[in-house]
């Protein structure tokens, strides 16, 4: 017993150790009981900014609850054991760690709200998905910087003598990292601007890019192709391209040519009257927009009457059925007069004092 005694006498921090351990034992626990309830409180009451805020915090708090804990563990120990030197830097690797948990506890929380607020009614949004993602990204950046700038005193960097360097820098950086600068500042221009949004149809011809976007970044842009490949975008494209976004068109174009028969010319002003009828009755057909229905040509074998109209949707696959009930119809009008739809022929005269043998 005596040389316990004596060990616990020389070793009194590891008293101390457990007596911490069995403290934040203890705090671990009644912290994870206050979560649940508060996150069964939070999902009865449909509180879901609230609850996401307490899933982000839950587990960086528990983390930084356990690193203090260890922190002065290790104190006690190198405070007994080891020189003033050591004994520093334990302390400024605690504090540094500390900062880092710190910096994740923000992170977490930016991401989790950024997450809540994408699964939002598209009504309920006070601000567009692009928007959302570039606030969240400029506000992770701000917490990385800000976590670098806390960390550097730290650490004994000053950062006076940083900043004095970073401006002799400016300028080797802008040239080496100028494709990088290229594509943050054209992720600037999508933000501000807005020429297109996540989930829309763009087109860039003179790229032969043409794709729904799925994700904005800082650098690039991905796009999913019709054919389901994935096209990852440098962000500076977009500054100088000529940029499509059919997702924006509020209507879509029928612009047909329908050919008759010469020998059907003299019922072709009532077809074409029956046929600009038909569109202007027709259900799907966008009255308010341009409709013409005109005989137009003098083909080499026909007569060309040009439909153009537009219809009320601009679903493609909604647009395509519309389309197709109008020409059937339109066949239908044609049939009904006795006419029939013209194809490339050519006539031969042979005169009668010719003999064809």
């Amino acid at each position: 017993m005596s040389s316990v005694f004596n060990f616990l006498e020389t070793h009194a921090w590891v008293i101390q150790a457990l007596m911490i351990f069995f403290v934040v034992t203890i705090i671990h626990f009644f912290l994870n009981r206050i979560f649940s309830k508060l996150k069964v409180k939070f999902e009865e009451r449909k509180s879901f900014g609230s609850l996401t805020i307490t899933k982000s915090v839950q587990r960086p708090l528990v983390l930084l609850v356990w690193m203090l804990a260890a922190t002065i563990t290790l104190k006690l120990m190198v405070k007994t054991y080891a020189t003033n030197l050591f004994f520093d830097v334990v302390q400024k690797g605690c504090n540094l760690f500390i900062v880092v948990v710190f910096a994740w506890l923000f992170m977490r929380v930016i991401r989790g709200v950024e997450y809540r607020y994408l699964k939002l009614p598209k009504k309920k949004r006070k601000v567009n998905v692009t928007t959302a993602q570039a606030m969240s990204q400029m506000a992770r950046i701000l917490v990385a910087i800000g976590a670098v700038l806390i960390a550097m005193p730290i650490i004994g960097a000053p950062i006076s003598g940083v900043l004095a360097f970073s401006g002799f820098s400016t300028v080797a950086v802008a040239f080496a990292a100028k494709d990088l600068l290229a594509n943050f500042f054209g992720s600037m221009m999508i933000y501000f601007d807005r020429p297109f949004e996540v989930g829309e149809w763009i087109k860039i011809p003179a790229q032969g890019i043409e794709g729904t976007v799925e994700f904005i970044d800082w650098r690039l842009t991905r796009i999913r192709t019709f054919d389901k490949r994935a096209l990852y975008v440098p962000n500076s494209i977009f500054t100088t391209a000529v940029l499509e976004n059919p997702s924006r068109m509020t209507n879509r174009r029928i612009n047909a040519i329908i050919s008759l028969r010469y020998s059907d010319a003299d019922k072709l002003a009532v077809i074409v009257t029956d046929i600009k009828n038909m569109l202007v009755e027709h259900k799907d057909i966008d009255n308010d927009q341009t409709l013409m229905v005109n005989f137009v040509e003098f083909g080499d074998s026909s007569l060309n009457i040009n439909m153009y109209t537009f219809t009320k949707t601009t679903v493609w696959a909604e647009f395509y059925e519309i389309r197709q009930d109008v020409f059937l119809k339109t066949l239908d009008i044609i049939k009904k007069h006795g006419a029939e739809c013209a194809f490339p022929t050519r006539t031969v005269h042979v005169p009668d004092q010719v003999n064809v043998k």
